[in-house]
């Protein structure tokens, strides 16, 4: 919200922490379990459509998905909070784990640290290319009013990037998108990438409501990470990112 001040939120009746979770002003307190239900593209064609969205994935004992609360087949989203993380595919498990702490800016990237050896990020992505930068949005469907929180990386978040750029500066609680996936193929690998349109928002609708959800995904991401770099440097290299890895 870059154009509007904490006065102009204090004549709404908003709390500090209200105000404080709409300014991008945080706390760092602890939070425990993820706050919200996930958001995912559906790549199971025993779930559902291919392509479509599933809302608040139900696991089985085995951890594994067996079902979605909801599907879409498009959904209209307004992304209230993001913020940043690394991780790594492990091809031999099949799984994607967390390597870093959580930040909220690109630009604190560059001095992320592994939490399990406490070095550099930087420094781990020279010799391992599995380790890949990841979006953690918190994001509202206005057809239905649910919350959820959306992990987005590779291309995916590539195509998605171009277009959140363009609105970055206008504020995100302000701009709604639109969105529907397309089906692609590269060789006999089918994926998805998002068709993206955009239209404004009148926020002061929901600015209370959206601010409550904001605290609780602000207390649970951005939590003290207790972990000390082993190797500290005067300054850090900038980080390689390319298609699958870039996010602002």
């Amino acid at each position: 919200m870059a154009d509007t001040t904490r006065e102009q939120l204090q004549t709404m009746g908003l709390s500090e922490e209200q105000i404080n979770a709409i300014l991008g002003v945080t706390n760092q307190e602890s939070g425990e379990g993820l706050p919200f239900p996930i958001l995912k593209v559906n790549y199971d064609a025993d779930l559902g459509k291919l392509g479509a969205f599933g809302y608040n994935p139900q696991k089985n004992e085995d951890g594994f998905i067996e079902s979605y609360e909801k599907t879409f087949d498009v959904i209209k989203a307004t992304f209230l909070k993001s913020v940043y993380q690394y991780s790594a595919f492990d091809a031999n498990t099949n799984q994607v784990s967390v390597v870093s702490n959580i930040f909220e800016s690109l630009k604190d990237a560059k001095n992320a640290i592994d939490t399990k050896s406490g070095l550099p990020i930087s420094e781990l992505k020279e010799t391992n290319d599995n380790i890949k930068l990841q979006r953690i949005s918190l994001v509202k469907l206005e057809d239905t009013g649910d919350v959820a929180v959306w992990f987005l990386k590779g291309k995916y978040l590539f195509e998605l990037n171009e277009e959140l750029r363009k609105h970055k500066n206008e504020g995100h609680l302000t701009k709604t998108f639109t969105i529907r996936n397309k089906k692609q193929k590269k060789g006999s690998v089918t994926y998805f990438i998002p068709e993206i349109s955009v239209e404004d928002r009148n926020m002061l609708e929901t600015i209370k409501e959206d601010s409550e959800y904001i605290t609780k995904f602000n207390n649970w991401a951005l939590k003290e990470v207790e972990v000390q770099p082993k190797k500290r440097v005067n300054e850090a290299p900038e980080i390689d990112v390319d298609e699958d890895d870039i996010i602002f």
